[in-house]
């Protein structure tokens, strides 16, 4: 308990390495949105060397971010056609059985 930033599978050590992560994800969805393709391409340089940097945190990170968007999925459907949405619901429940 030294107080050192080492990575650690606790909800407070998970969270505070996610934050650049997740802002550096935030801003490249805002830059795709708005066709700001070289910031965009900034940003996407900038979050692969995050991840290179800190693996496990990447990892991780990817892990909670996909069951996120499954969750969402299951939950509220697909945000395309709504003839696939049931389709698309059940394929992620599937994938958060498999990622259980």
């Amino acid at each position: 308990a030294d107080g050192s930033s080492s990575e650690r599978p606790d909800a407070l050590g998970t969270a505070a390495a996610d934050a650049p992560l997740e802002t550096l994800a935030a801003a490249l969805e805002l830059a795709e949105r708005a066709e700001n393709y070289s910031e965009a391409a900034r940003l996407r340089d900038e979050l692969r060397a995050a991840e290179a940097e800190r693996p496990m945190a990447a990892l991780l990170w990817r892990q909670r971010r996909r069951v996120q968007q499954e969750l969402e999925t299951a939950l509220f459907g697909s945000q395309s056609d709504s003839d696939s949405s049931l389709q698309a619901r059940l394929e992620a429940i599937a994938a958060l059985e498999e990622l259980a």
